[in-house]
């Protein structure tokens, strides 16, 4: 998951640490990419705050799940529990809308590399009687730190959980998780001992059969299996995990 060449570059003294482009991910838009290498358990950008979101439904008059209104940020907000344990207490329903690194950064389960801290929590003492309570958030300093190493120019995955994708499958399709990639391994190792057998000439193979079994034709044949293999019509998960080419 490189960038482009020429990322990630300095001007003057400054250098460029953080920086949108094309996702390694195709159709999935813009990504995040660092310009520098990271080290691991690293704490990049800026912390975040978080929005409450409180009881959407209510406010709105309707079912968002019956599709009665549209939310704009909708596929912006996370759980109320991933910024800590106060948020979920505000209304009977709550979610937090996280913007900067909450929001830009791709997931990819396989090459996740990032992961954000929960919020540090402070009213500065404003009661909910006050006026002014509802005109900033209490919820700050959501901090983006690294799982691993990771080096410039390589993008930047989060983990947006499973039920994000089961709950869009119609839009999305099937996406591969985390257990779909195991299942890909599995098949691609079976896969590698087929070709490893094939280029195995065994005693008294044929000229013909010595000729299949050499690199070049070897690969190509592997190249054609693959894209047979992708080509078939019962889709799932697991079969979005195997590579495109051989």
């Amino acid at each position: 998951s490189s960038a482009p060449p020429n990322s990630g570059g300095e001007v003057g003294d400054a250098k460029c640490s953080l920086y949108l482009a094309k996702s390694t991910i195709e159709g999935a838009g813009l990504g995040v990419f660092t310009g520098t290498h990271l080290d691991r358990e690293e704490h990049i950008g800026f912390g975040d705050i978080s929005v409450p979101i409180l009881d959407i439904d209510f406010h709105a008059g309707g079912s968002k799940a019956k599709e009665d209104y549209h939310w704009l940020i909708d596929e912006y907000v996370w759980k109320a529990s991933e910024t800590g344990p106060e948020m979920e207490l505000e209304a009977e329903i709550t979610s937090a809308f996280v913007p900067g690194m909450g929001s830009m950064p791709n997931c990819h389960f396989r090459l996740k590399n990032i992961a954000e801290t929960q919020n540090v929590h402070d009213t500065v003492g404003i009661s909910r009687t006050d006026p002014g309570v509802g005109a900033f958030t209490p919820y700050y300093n959501r901090s983006t730190y690294t799982l691993a190493e990771v080096e410039a120019g390589s993008e930047l995955f989060v983990d947006y959980g499973i039920k994000w994708f089961l709950s869009r499958e119609n839009d999305m399709g099937l996406v591969p998780l985390m257990k779909s990639y195991r299942k890909a391994s599995i098949f691609m190792s079976s896969l590698e001992q087929l070709a490893e057998k094939i280029s195995t000439p065994s005693q008294g193979d044929s000229d013909e059969d010595v000729l299949a079994s050499s690199s070049p034709t070897l690969e190509a044949a592997m190249s054609d299996l693959i894209d047979i293999i992708k080509q078939y019509p019962y889709k799932s998960r697991p079969l979005s995990a195997i590579p495109k080419s051989w």
